[in-house]
């Protein structure tokens, strides 16, 4: 298996949500992770990145996880 965590930066999360489900996945019974056909996603962590007073940027850690890198 292999498994790649990633952050995502300035990208709201119901537009990956609508990305991950154009891609075939699912959400699973427990409602926390993702189900494509040979892989499945998981988000980790959400957050904010703070640059200036005004300039705020959300971050999502989500992982990956595939039978292989194909």
């Amino acid at each position: 298996m292999v498994n790649r965590e990633l952050e995502f930066r300035g990208i709201n999360r119901d537009h990956l949500i609508m990305y991950i489900e154009e891609l075939g996945g699912t959400l699973d019974p427990r409602g926390t992770v993702y189900q494509g056909e040979q892989w499945q996603m998981e988000i980790i962590h959400e957050g904010e990145i703070t640059f200036t007073p005004v300039f705020k940027v959300n971050t999502m850690v989500i992982r990956f996880s595939a039978g292989s890198e194909n």
